[in-house]
């Protein structure tokens, strides 16, 4: 699916990635949100627990999951639940939270998320959940969640959450598949900086899928991709 391209200036893009979300998650029958770490959706969680957003978003119905986390308790101050507990989550009151328990064995939280997961959207075996939304980041190396150049975890198609090493960054980490991202019925890809630049202008006008965000092409779903102007900044026709 070709995605919606949307540009805006720094100052603003953060304000039009919340009214996306909240107008999501308005109107799903049954909202859930997958939450990205990063400085970026950090800035996000924090305008998002502000007015008018506090108010307008559905907290009480609301499931919120994580694309992925790094194998440290919630108080590590690398966790992904950790940064959006303090941002985000803390101010709100949610139905319900998943977390990774990124303190446990990699493949046993692994495990354990997955069971959460098919449990929660009341899946079969051969079945992929459909989250309202994911929200997703991209590095300057192109990886999304913790879905990295050349992992093999790149090339799963059965189990919907993998432990995966992570040897440029020597950690383990705790991940959603590629497909059970592309199952969504919206993804959201946030994209900051003229770092990301190079990568941005060659995933979207080139289609190379060497890359592991250009894997992210949902089955049935939209995929917008949001872009401050710097990240933008090589793209044909933008100035």
């Amino acid at each position: 699916m070709k995605p919606q391209l949307h540009i805006h200036r720094s100052e603003e893009l953060l304000e039009s990635v919340a009214r996306r979300v909240a107008g999501v998650l308005q109107r799903a029958e049954a909202p859930s949100i997958v939450l990205a770490g990063g400085r970026t959706p950090r800035a996000l969680y924090q305008k998002m627990a502000m007015m008018p957003y506090r108010d307008t978003v559905p907290w009480s119905r609301l499931r919120v999951f994580w694309g992925d986390e790094r194998c440290v308790g919630p108080a590590d101050p690398q966790s992904n639940f950790g940064m959006a507990h303090e941002a985000l989550l803390a101010h709100v009151r949610v139905g319900e939270i998943f977390r990774m328990e990124g303190e446990l064995d990699p493949e046993e939280a692994a495990e354990r998320y997955e069971r959460a997961i098919r449990q929660t959207f009341s899946l079969g075996s051969r079945e992929w959940p459909r989250f309202s939304l994911v929200l997703l980041g991209m590095g300057e190396d192109g990886h999304t969640a913790s879905l990295f150049p050349g992992s093999e975890v790149l090339e799963e198609r059965e189990r919907i959450v993998r432990p995966v090493g992570v040897p440029q960054h020597g950690v383990q980490r705790i991940t959603l598949t590629v497909p059970a991202i592309t199952h969504a019925a919206d993804v959201l890809v946030l994209v900051t900086g003229r770092a990301k630049a190079g990568v941005v202008r060659t995933v979207l006008e080139t289609h190379d899928r060497s890359f592991p965000i250009s894997l992210i092409t949902p089955t049935s779903g939209r995929l917008w991709w949001y872009l401050d102007d710097e990240a933008a900044s090589l793209l044909k026709g933008v100035t």
